[in-house]
Parts: C-alpha cells; sequence; structure tokens
C-alpha cells in the first residue's frame, strides 16, 4: 500500500496536526531533490504546523521525472528518517503542494514563478547550475544551455532562463519582487546568482535586469545537513518499518542548520522561530562550513574513493585518515576563518568529526565526488589562497588536491572503475585516454586548463610542486601509507617537479 494522504493517517508516523488544503503555496523550490525535501522544506512544514501561513512549496524538477514519479502518487507526502546510530525518528512531511517537471511543462513553471501569491524562490541546482566558471566567475554564455534559452525564453531549460521568464511576467503583470534564495554550497551564493541572473537576462532584455535588480533581493545564505542519497535498501527497509510503500523517502542526519542574510523583497515564512538565524553577515558561517565541512568531504571522498572505501564512516573510522581531516581542519583551514568571539571553533570541528562518523547515513564517497571541478575551487582553494598569502603550511590542503587529480584516472587502487561526473568529464577523459598515463604526468596537462584552475593558482610552481609531491608518494606507497607516513614524520612531503 503506498502512501497518501488517507493512509498516512493510518500509519504510526509522527506528523503535523494541520489542514495541507488550508495553505496556499506561496515558495516555488528549483532543484526538488533530497537536500530539498530534508532541510528547506523540513524547516517550512514546522513554521507551518506551528505559525501557519500560506507558505507550502511547489517543488520543480529542471530535469527528470523522477521526482514527480515518487512523489506525486503519494500526495507530495514524504518521509524523513533521521538518523543517529542506532536510533531513528521519522515524520511526514505535507510542506510541499506539488511538482512540475520543467521540460514537460515549462509555461506552468514560469506561471508559478510568476503567481501572485508566490514571494520566495529556493534553489538548490548544484554549482554548475549557475553556468559560472569556475576559475573566473563569469557566466559562461556560450553554453549551449543558455543560447538555448536566449532563443527559446519560453521553454528555457535552466533556472536562469526559468527566473528571467517569470521576472518578465512579474514586471508585465505588476506584481512585486521575489526573494531569491540559493542554499548551493558556494561562497557569497545570492550574490553570484544575483550576478548570473542579471548578467543572462540583460543578454534578454536590459531593462529587465534593471527591474530584477531594483525589486528582487538575492541572501546570501549557508545550508549544513547531511543528507545521503536514497538507496532501494532504505526504502525497503522503511517499509517494513511502517506498513506503507513511501518512494520519496528521504534520510539525514540530526544535525541541521540554516543562516540567512537578513536581506528580503517581501514576506518570508517565520523560519527564523522554528531555528533559522537571520543575520546581518553570512560570510563567516558560509566560509566555515565550505572549508571545513565541505573541505574535509571532498578529502575523505577523494581518498576514500581511491583508498577502495565506499563511504564517509569507513574513511573516518581509519585513525591515520581521522588524524589528516582533524589536522586539515585544525592546522590549515582553520586559521583562514574569522568568527564571531563567541563561537567555538574547536568545538564545530570535533561535531564535524563526530558527524562524519554517524555509521547510520551510509554516506558514499562517489556521492560527494560528484562535480569536482565545481566544488574544487570554492572549498580548497580559499584554503591554499590564504595560506600562501600568509606563508603558512598547505601540505595538507595540496594532499587533498593530489587525491583528486589521482580520482579522475577512474580506478581505484585496487583496480576498480569507476565513472567520473562532472561537467568537464568529456576533458579529463581525454587526458586520461592513455590508461598507462600516470596521475603526475596528467598533472601538468590539467594545470594548463584556463577554466579548472585559475591563474593566481596555476602559475603557483610552489602548489604544482607539491601536488606533484603527494602524487609521487601515493603512486610508491599508496594513498593509506603515504598519509600515515606524513602524519609519523610530520615533515613536508619531497617535491621534484
Amino acid at each position: 500500500m503506498r502512501l497518501s494522504q488517507n493512509t498516512a493517517l493510518q500509519s504510526a508516523i509522527k506528523h503535523a496536526r494541520y489542514q495541507r488544503e488550508q495553505h496556499r503555496v506561496g515558495i516555488v523550490h528549483l532543484g526538488i531533490g533530497a537536500f530539498h525535501r530534508a532541510h528547506q522544506a523540513w524547516y517550512t512544514e514546522q513554521v507551518l504546523a506551528q505559525f501557519g501561513g500560506h507558505w507550502r512549496i511547489t517543488g520543480v524538477s529542471l530535469r527528470s521525472e523522477r521526482v514527480h514519479a515518487q512523489l506525486a502518487p503519494q500526495d507530495c507526502l514524504y518521509t524523513l528518517e533521521i538518523r543517529d546510530g542506532a536510533k531513528r525518528e521519522r515524520q511526514l512531511i505535507g510542506a510541499i503542494a506539488n511538482i512540475l517537471v520543467a521540460p514537460k511543462e515549462p509555461e506552468n513553471v514560469i506561471a508559478a514563478l510568476a503567481a501572485a501569491d508566490t514571494s520566495v524562490v529556493t534553489l538548490t541546482i548544484t554549482e554548475k547550475g549557475y553556468y559560472l566558471a569556475p576559475s573566473t566567475g563569469e557566466l559562461a554564455k556560450d553554453h549551449i544551455d543558455l543560447q538555448h534559452d536566449r532563443e527559446h525564453i519560453k521553454q528555457p531549460r535552466t533556472a536562469l532562463g526559468f527566473l528571467t521568464a517569470a521576472m518578465a511576467e512579474r514586471r508585465q503583470q505588476q506584481r512585486p519582487g521575489l526573494t531569491v534564495i540559493s542554499c548551493d554550497n558556494m561562497s557569497t551564493n545570492g550574490k553570484k546568482l544575483r550576478q548570473a541572473l542579471l548578467e543572462f537576462s540583460r543578454i534578454i532584455d536590459p531593462t529587465l535586469a534593471d527591474w530584477i535588480a531594483k525589486h528582487c533581493r538575492f541572501p546570501n545564505t549557508m545550508v549544513d545537513r547531511i543528507v545521503p542519497a536514497t538507496t532501494p535498501d532504505d526504502l525497503r527497509h522503511l517499509e517494513h518499518e511502517l506498513g506503507l510503500e513511501d518512494q520519496g523517502a528521504v534520510f539525514s542526519e540530526p544535525f541541521s542548520q540554516w543562516i540567512i542574510e537578513d536581506n528580503f523583497a517581501g514576506p518570508v515564512p517565520q523560519w527564523n522561530k522554528v531555528g533559522v538565524q537571520y543575520v546581518a553577515d553570512v560570510t563567516p558561517f558560509e566560509n566555515m562550513k565550505l572549508r571545513l565541512l565541505n573541505a574535509s568531504h571532498s578529502a575523505i571522498a577523494y581518498i576514500g574513493a581511491v583508498a577502495g572505501y565506499n563511504t564517509v564512516d569507513q574513511v573516518i573510522a581509519k585513525p591515520s585518515l581521522h588524524r589528516f581531516i582533524e589536522k586539515l581542519m585544525q592546522e590549515e583551514a582553520a586559521p583562514t576563518l574569522r568568527m564571531p568571539a563567541t563561537f567555538d571553533l574547536n568545538a564545530y570541528q570535533q561535531n564535524l568529526l563526530q558527524r562524519f562518523a554517524n555509521s547510520a547515513l551510509q554516506h558514499q564517497c562517489q556521492q560527494i565526488a560528484i562535480d569536482g571541478s565545481q566544488k574544487i575551487p570554492n572549498r580548497l582553494f580559499p584554503i591554499l589562497r590564504w595560506q600562501l598569502q600568509y606563508h603558512g603550511s598547505i601540505s595538507l590542503t595540496t594532499a587533498a588536491l593530489a587525491a583528486w587529480v589521482r580520482y579522475l584516472q577512474g580506478v581505484d587502487e585496487f583496480g576498480n572503475r569507476y565513472s567520473i561526473e562532472d561537467p568537464m568529464a568529456a576533458q579529463f577523459a581525454a587526458i586520461f585516454k592513455d590508461q598507462r598515463k600516470s596521475a603526475r604526468t596528467a598533472l601538468v596537462e590539467l594545470r594548463q586548463i584556463e577554466t579548472l584552475f585559475p591563474a593566481d593558482i596555476a602559475s603557483n610552481d610552489k602548489v604544482f610542486s607539491a601536488i606533484d609531491g603527494w602524487l609521487k608518494v601515493y603512486e610508491q606507497q599508496g594513498i593509506n601509507h603515504a598519509i600515515q607516513d606524513f602524519l609519523l614524520t610530520s615533515k613536508q612531503v619531497k617535491t621534484d617537479l
């Protein structure tokens, strides 16, 4: 029996006692994946249950019909299971009102964004969804998707295209501007979204870009919750426990954080009454999350994938790798941060290590490893730049970068092959076409890709000498032993590029 509005009443699962149909849609979310359902929708569910308001969500899938197939037959209800070791807490989430599939019904997506009741748009479209070149930060105007949207603005493919078309409709109908909230892991994510949208919309209509700049707001945010990809085993186990089939279920850790710049165009949900923080400046918190959690996650993912580990908790359970990640945070990442005096940065780092060790999450290294060319510039390059400027250590950061380069070979140290999922996958495949080519040889070619390494890093021989040195010992000893020996000797890796 499938989960639905009717069958949910028969289950023992915890759910809010509010009448869903009495609350209209006030939010449109672009990129309706697992993270949104375990994070922003979870906060919105609490607002609806405690304070009411017309804040239900229209979810938009920009690519596939998968989420629609999961949620539409269930009246858009789904279970959030929070996992902490052996503990399980389940909650029914009803904040989502409907799901639109953008490729099939672009006009309905534009209409939802332009609707009079809509005042907030949230996005989880990943770094590549902004079409900003990682090395320069400039809009990739010639990208095939943006070319399509310029020519077919009423049937767009991208979030930028849909927002532009909807803003044109809002202006024509004399409706207020929107608060557009990026929830992706990028520094100054709101600023970057604003830049990308203004630049794209100016191509379509310069006066529209001026209207957007005047009437819309794009607050910077920091979001944090570990939400692994749902597996078939997860769903089978949940069905056994609930007695209901729930194809839309999501699974997360207990920890959740959302910090939003207090910069809104109009009304927003009372998220600040259910744990969300509204602050004047998000920068310290977004830098902390990117350089501690996300940078560590990337290091864990690439080291783990190359060394043959499947999940984050398996990597962090190895004492030498646990210590490596701890040192990366303490010695190279944390010194780059400027946090409020009352914030306990050491406690935050220890909490991260505990979160990484949560074996109940089964967070796959390969999931985190996706789109490295888009993630690395936001996570590891800022640490490098700061340490280079102040003549600090780059040993641990370059070890993580070397693990990424080694990962791009597409084969682990046991000969098991895996696919590289990345917008630059074709370029990486061309470089590693000869399977006999070493990662050290490939590094020389990767260094020449301007869209991968910005000029200040590409021109720095110290950085690439250190990366090459790590690749050399990875090749000689294997990644586990190389890191273990480094920690034992506490010496810089020798370089000979």
